[in-house]
């Protein structure tokens, strides 16, 4: 409960509610009025997708026009994973709500939780009346803009002016009414160049992992193909009725795999690697936990907390460097790698810890359990009808091919995820920047300074304000770096850049 006398001045006639008046808000009013702001409103164009009697999933096409529903609005980044399509005719009858490449969306109820820039990869797509969408004119930095809308002081606006009890919700108009920092132009270059960096580091990571999987699928072909007949029966090898009776280990595609990797040379996982299961209950609040939610089901990105965050109690796995592999639902391939710098960490009970036994790379055995052929031979085995899980004993009998350049292919992965982490730290960062300037503890000048030198190809500047950057802030006394190795960063950004000029 609180309560607040509020001047004449001060009142908005359109929201006499009192949650829009909360102390926090009216904190963040009084900070941005001394400091150059304008209306989000005034930086493009604002509109929103068509009512849902007007976009039915009867619509929907395997391929085509990709349609923007909150699932695919993330973090600064489009998830891809889950888009649905429209017919380029139905598009066209829809083309009032189309966004392009630039555009800005945000998640009307998600409130400054899913904020995303359509990337030049998407030439055009469409959007639900759940998203709100922003076309900037050419001469606003979009990036700097997402990312003062992440900040505290872009959130807690977006939150004050969002209307519901239990769902908030925001609307284009109080949209329009947030006041956006807008300091000098070449500062603002230089908080959203952070954000375009992770963009492009990102890009570079899906790219390394698209390169081993096309690898894979090049020497292994039919391990990657569907030839199910439908068939209620199977002829299973002897050998491949060892240890269980499951009647998904006879599923017809896992033996036709299973059948194809062998005649290729290929051996059982026991083989060449083993699986640990350490627990303890022996950890700080402040011990970094990975658990399923980490796991993504489609990169080799991880997003770590810790105990107090995630509220674990109880056993943890102890995680150290190498492959984890989730036993719940298999279909969702969470399955990760737990880098040097995480190592000691701790996790779900639901992990299994799976290491080498010999010189194999440790990046490739999960580079090849997480393709379809270790989806493939690990989802038919899933037992149980509330969760349904995998055993250590399932693991150790997947037939695991070993390529020539396995050494090579590990490589990819382990700098995709380098690069995932970094993006994520430049992210941060960006945050933090803008919440630096506003506060004080950074000038407009120097980062100016900062971004002019950079363009003169001297980074020491640059250099100086990311070693103070932590997870907590800038320049906060005690907190650890956000970046252990300042050179690692510019090393995997001239990578990307390399990589992305030579496809161009």
């Amino acid at each position: 409960m609180f309560y607040r006398k509020i001047s004449a001045n001060s009142l908005n006639t359109k929201r006499l509610d009192s949650d829009f008046y909360r102390p926090e808000y009216l904190v963040i009013d009084e900070v941005l009025s001394h400091l150059n702001c304008v209306k989000l409103g005034s930086i493009g164009h604002f509109f929103t997708g068509p009512f849902g009697s007007k976009l039915p999933s009867s619509l929907y096409v395997e391929e085509g026009i990709p349609l923007f529903r909150v699932a695919n609005v993330g973090q600064f980044e489009v998830i891809t994973e889950s888009f649905v399509y429209l017919a380029p005719k139905s598009h066209e009858e829809l083309k009032a709500s189309e966004v392009l490449p630039g555009d800005l969306l945000i998640v009307k109820a998600s409130v400054g939780e899913k904020i995303c820039k359509i990337p030049e990869s998407l030439p055009k797509a469409n959007i639900t009346q759940h998203i709100i969408a922003i076309r900037p004119k050419n001469h606003m930095d979009i990036d700097y803009i997402s990312t003062f809308l992440f900040s505290y002081y872009g959130v807690g606006q977006l939150q004050r002016y969002s209307l519901g009890s239990i769902i908030q919700y925001l609307g284009v108009t109080d949209t329009k009414n947030v006041s956006l920092y807008y300091p000098h132009l070449v500062a603002q270059k230089y908080i959203g160049d952070k954000v375009r960096q992770a963009e492009e580091l990102r890009a570079w990571a899906m790219a390394l992992e698209l390169k081993f999987q096309k690898q894979l699928k090049t020497f292994y072909p039919e391990a990657f193909k569907d030839k199910s007949t439908g068939k209620k029966h199977s002829m299973a090898p002897i050998e491949d009725m060892s240890y269980t009776l499951n009647p998904g280990a006879f599923d017809e595609e896992r033996l036709r795999i299973r059948l194809y990797l062998k005649k290729c040379g290929s051996i059982k996982l026991k083989e060449v690697a083993s699986i640990e299961g350490t627990t303890s209950s022996d950890y700080s609040q402040d011990t970094t936990y990975i658990g399923l939610d980490s796991i993504s089901s489609g990169t080799c990105a991880l997003s770590p907390s810790n105990i107090r965050k995630s509220g674990v109690t109880g056993t943890s796995r102890i995680l150290n460097e190498g492959v984890v592999v989730a036993k719940l639902r298999p279909y969702l391939n969470k399955i990760s790698y737990i880098p040097k710098s995480l190592s000691g960490s701790v996790g779900s009970t639901e992990l299994l810890c799976v290491r080498p036994l010999n010189e194999l790379n440790g990046w490739y055995i999960y580079g090849v359990l997480k393709s379809d052929i270790g989806l493939r031979q690990l989802k038919p085995l899933a037992s149980g009808s509330t969760h349904p899980r995998i055993d250590q004993y399932d693991l150790y009998d997947l037939i695991f091919p070993i390529h020539q350049d396995s050494e090579i292919m590990g490589k990819w992965l382990e700098n995709a995820q380098a690069a995932y982490f970094m993006a994520s730290y430049l992210v941060i960062s960006a945050k933090s920047l803008v919440e630096a300037l506003i506060e004080g503890q950074l000038t407009e000048e120097q980062l100016i300074k900062a971004q002019q030198t950079l363009e003169d190809g001297d980074n020491t500047l640059d250099k100086a304000i990311l070693h103070k950057l932590s997870s907590e802030g800038y320049a906060i006394e005690g907190a650890t770096p956000l970046f252990s190795d300042v050179d690692e960063l510019y090393r995997l950004l001239a990578s990307a850049t390399a990589a992305a000029d030579s496809e161009d």
